[in-house]
């Protein structure tokens, strides 16, 4: 019977200070894990051996870590403008790869990083308590770069192949809740669907032995074989701190 007079105290005081405590500046600290979605996602050297098209980037792990400044417009601090800086980092690790091919892996490792720079709203439903439930979207522009390492049975050598560093513009959609702690700081979890490249797709073809390009868009072979375009997307699941600036620098 305690517990639960002292847990309907704390929510009653959650209550009452959940709006006094919202603030027009805010900087989100966020990190969390990145889920990889098909065309960015695969499985090798399964999706290799079948000639999948299109043929995906084999990531299967990722993380994010950044920041997300916000500002609010209106008097309730329920519709602002957020600006956001998010660094993704895809990769996947493949041990005694079996080819289809004459070459068969003791390794094969895979890695592409996008840093994300995204500008968009927020809407953060104007309700009483300490808990706060949010809607968000970002457009982005995404700077990409990986590389893949290759380490043949035969030779024990490995290879690395870079990739050309390349940008595209996207979006994402998101939503989360917010924790507030007290008047300078609060705690968010939440989650965005990230579009990577939507915009700027582009094929070049690859001329190089140690470099490649990203070629995410529709092309058509010497064999007069149409490739498909590659979405790049992905789940990135996040928890933070978020501090309110105006009050911490008042």
């Amino acid at each position: 019977m305690k517990k639960i007079t002292v847990l309907l105290i704390v929510l009653m005081l959650g209550l009452s200070f959940g709006d006094s405590y919202a603030q027009k500046f805010k900087l989100n600290v966020i990190g969390g894990y990145s889920l990889p979605l098909p065309d960015l996602k695969g499985t090798f050297p399964d999706d290799a051996n079948a000639n999948k098209d299109p043929m995906p980037y084999m990531m299967k792990n990722g993380f994010n870590v950044g920041g997300i400044g916000k500002y609010y417009f209106d008097k309730k601090n329920s519709v602002g403008m957020t600006l956001t800086l998010v660094y993704n980092a895809f990769s996947n690790s493949v041990e005694n790869a079996v080819m289809q091919s004459t070459v068969n892996l003791d390794k094969a490792e895979f890695a592409m990083n996008m840093f994300q720079v995204g500008l968009g709203f927020e809407y953060r439903v104007p309700v009483k308590g300490a808990v706060i439930p949010f809607l968000n979207a970002d457009l982005t522009g995404n700077f990409l770069s990986g590389n893949v390492k290759l380490t043949p049975t035969s030779t024990k050598v490995e290879t690395e192949y870079k990739m050309k560093s390349a940008s595209r513009f996207g979006f994402n959609v998101g939503a989360g809740v917010e924790f507030i702690a007290s008047s300078k700081i609060s705690f968010v979890v939440g989650g965005k669907y990230q579009f990577f490249n939507l915009i700027g797709k582009d094929y070049t073809e690859d001329t190089s032995l140690t470099e490649w390009n990203l070629n995410d868009k529709e092309y058509t072979d010497a064999l007069n074989v149409t490739h498909s375009a590659k979405n790049l997307m992905a789940l990135q699941i996040y928890g933070g701190i978020n501090f309110n600036l105006d009050k911490i620098f008042k």
